[in-house]
């Protein structure tokens, strides 16, 4: 909040005026791990640039989750801002496309920005068919499937050579730390074959993130939790 009072104050302040036009927030941030930036720091700050007359948009590729992590409705989170973005291959299934809303008067001028950004192809329908039958159901099969996530991940802090916990604000990923000791590439084959997927960090070896998504559904945590414990004993 601070660096961007800053730089509101600085865009104004200097001998040539070079304003801010919009901010941009990003949630959840991919690069934290999927963190979810709090509610009130999002209003703190859409409040901000709409007191100095700059626009905002929401990077909100995957609104849909960040709702289901943080319980906070999409209208409250799209009420904040002018304009929200929200992914269509990110988890509803299509191959390509998005999604951008706003006020029907800045929305309506979009009709050639789009077609000049694909939105005229012809092939355009395949990836709305399918995107709508990801989203059929999605908030409620996301939300059951992190309130699982949320209960594995308690009774897997039970087994010994592994720690997993949940970040304050909320993401469907959960920071895990192996022991030492703990042969990782055993723990992902073993996993593997019960159908559970681990991924080391990019460029390493370390494993430090169990991503949730509603592919958990297709589990009970009873067999997810054996598939841990026998993983672990793997190695």
């Amino acid at each position: 909040m601070e660096e961007l009072e800053q730089a509101i104050a600085e865009s104004t302040a200097g001998r040539v005026v070079n304003p801010i036009g919009t901010v941009m927030i990003e949630s959840p941030v991919r690069r934290q791990m999927g963190q979810v930036v709090p509610f009130q720091k999002m209003k703190a700050m859409t409040d901000l640039c709409r007191n100095h007359g700059i626009g905002t948009h929401l990077d909100g590729a995957r609104l849909y989750m960040m709702s289901a992590a943080s319980g906070i409705s999409l209208r409250d989170y799209s009420d904040l801002f002018d304009t929200v973005y929200v992914s269509l291959y990110k988890y509803f299934g299509a191959p390509y496309g998005g999604v951008l809303a706003g006020d029907a008067e800045l929305i309506d001028g979009m009709f050639h920005t789009r077609r000049m950004f694909g939105g005229g192809l012809a092939s355009s329908y395949f990836a709305a068919a399918l995107a709508l039958q990801g989203t059929d159901g999605f908030e409620e099969r996301f939300g059951a499937a992190l309130q699982q996530g949320r209960d594995l991940v308690q009774r897997l802090n039970s087994l010994p050579g592994m720690e997993t916990r949940e970040f304050d604000h909320g993401s469907n990923i959960f920071p895990l730390i192996f022991a030492a000791d703990v042969n990782t590439e055993k723990v992902i084959e073993s996993l593997s074959r019960n159908q559970v997927f681990l991924y080391p960090d990019d460029g390493t070896d370390r494993i430090t993130r169990l991503t949730v998504n509603t592919t958990i559904l297709r589990q009970s945590n009873d067999a997810i939790f054996e598939a841990f414990e026998s993983a672990l004993k793997a190695g």
